[in-house]
């Protein structure tokens, strides 16, 4: 009970804060990531009506974060594109990963303007195993191709033999599993996941 409190104390400043508002309606991750929480604190409290109405507002945000070919246009306005390329997709990974449980597919929608998550893996992992082409003035663990490829539904990924230079190995279990919290990928992230056949 004292654990319900606390979340729903932390959804309660989410919504009402100058903070949280600001995150709520950014065009960039920091909506992304807004997004992923309350729909997971509103699963995890059983608030229905809220968890519909972020799972609304993610339906149009995929139309504000992509272009039609799937690149990220605010998000390669920054100094580290790669990374926030990567960082933020990795949020819509756990937010339709939410949905899913709830019976939305957010990776089937497609907005009016043609813009959809699967453009979005597409074209960042037809990056993947190349020189990234955009500024990225920090390392990046390239580590993160391997755990993207996985992670999206299996008809989206490349051809295996494609993949074969970036992907570290076939068997999930094999890819490194904890990455730095920075990189938004979550600790042991193969666990609960469903493997499609």
């Amino acid at each position: 009970e004292g654990l319900r409190a606390w979340f729903a104390s932390y959804r309660s400043w989410l919504e009402e804060s100058a903070q949280g508002r600001g995150e709520r309606s950014a065009l960039n991750n920091h909506g992304t990531w807004y997004d992923v929480q309350v729909l997971a604190i509103d699963a995890y409290l059983d608030r229905v009506r809220p968890a519909l109405a972020t799972l609304r507002r993610s339906y149009e945000r995929i139309t504000q974060q992509f272009a039609p070919d799937g690149s990220q246009p605010e998000e390669l306005k920054r100094t580290i594109t790669q990374h926030y390329c990567s960082y933020n997709l990795q949020g819509w990974l756990a937010l339709a990963a939410c949905a899913g449980r709830v019976g939305h597919d957010l990776w089937s929608y497609t907005g009016p303007t043609g813009s959809g998550l699967a453009a979005a893996a597409r074209w960042l992992l037809d990056h993947a195993g190349r020189p990234w082409p955009h500024q990225q003035i920090d390392d990046f663990d390239l580590d993160r191709w391997s755990a993207f490829y996985h992670l999206i539904p299996a008809d989206l990924r490349p051809d295996p033999g494609e993949a074969r230079d970036w992907v570290s190995s076939e068997d999930p279990w094999r890819v490194k599993q904890v990455f730095t919290p920075h990189d938004g990928i979550r600790p042991y992230w193969i666990l609960g996941h469903r493997q499609e056949q």
